[in-house]
């Protein structure tokens, strides 16, 4: 680690996260293998200068950032060694920096180094920030499914060095790997049906990461569209097979659909206006 009485920590002038969300779904079985992407940031913090200060010096070893996954098969870990060998990163978008990507495969564990051919590091402005694209991210990690939804957290790992004028250090990234998750489910009484009892109900809902949903109370409604709703359904409130309706999230799998989340809404209050 470089340190010395006048480095800067350089997580207060830069940071890292991703752009539009940080979850990848695990594959099921080998037959049926799901490819994630992810988009990482890097942002300027400073509104006056670029992340290295005009004039200074450089040091004698390139600034380097290094990506790095957690290799293995349980809990905490993204995917086996040969899986993340098959992990592309590339430059998205520049926005006016100069960075080269490449992969090294020579340690237990493939690393990629990210590296920006302008001391400078990252501009201000509409040069303020720069993405890579992190794509074909493949796990056949388990996650165990539950009743709310199910997901496992491990970490991707930036670390920086040779940034003149700052320390060595690192940024920590959360990954979620997660089966299907049920975000909302609601049941809107819209009017009284024509029959004693029965009153006709909007349901609408919003699901993450599935296939398809079953919408019924006996799980028979199948093929609805993950997020095309409300559906319409009337129903026969005094009839105790009809009064709750429950919302299942499937994903399919070379041995067929598997339920990964369900959710129940009990009717029993919501009687029809006389």
């Amino acid at each position: 680690m470089t340190t010395s009485t006048n480095s800067q920590d350089l997580s207060q002038v830069m940071t890292a996260s991703f752009l539009y969300g940080s979850c990848i779904v695990p594959s099921l079985s080998d037959d049926n293998l799901k490819q994630n992407s992810l988009v990482l940031i890097l942002y300027n913090l400073n509104t006056n200068r670029s992340i290295v200060a005009s004039g200074t010096s450089s040091g004698s070893n390139p600034p380097t950032f290094q990506i790095a996954f957690v290799p293995g098969t349980d809990s905490g870990e993204l995917a086996s060694t040969d899986q993340l060998q098959g992990i592309s990163i590339n430059v998205k978008n520049s926005n006016g920096n100069n960075w080269e990507v490449n992969q090294d495969t020579t340690g237990n564990n493939p690393v990629w180094n990210l590296l920006p051919q302008d001391l400078g590091i990252i501009g201000t402005g509409s040069q303020a920030t720069i993405e890579f694209e992190i794509s074909n991210i493949v796990t056949t990690n388990q996650v165990t499914a539950s009743s709310s939804g199910s997901s496992t957290t491990t970490l991707m790992y930036i670390t920086y060095s040779n940034i003149p004028g700052y320390a060595d250090g690192s940024f920590a990234l959360p990954i979620i790997i997660t089966l299907g998750e049920i975000e909302s489910f609601q049941a809107i009484p819209v009017s009284a049906g024509t029959d004693e009892g029965t009153v006709n109900f909007n349901f609408t809902w919003k699901v993450f990461y599935a296939d398809y949903v079953t919408l019924g109370s006996d799980n028979t409604q199948r093929d609805l569209e993950v997020n095309v709703n409300p559906v319409q359904l009337t129903l026969n409130l005094l009839d105790s097979n009809q009064s709750q309706q429950t919302l299942y999230a499937w994903v399919n799998t070379s041995n067929g659909p598997e339920q990964v989340a369900q959710q129940t809404i009990e009717l029993e209050s919501w009687w029809p206006t006389p």
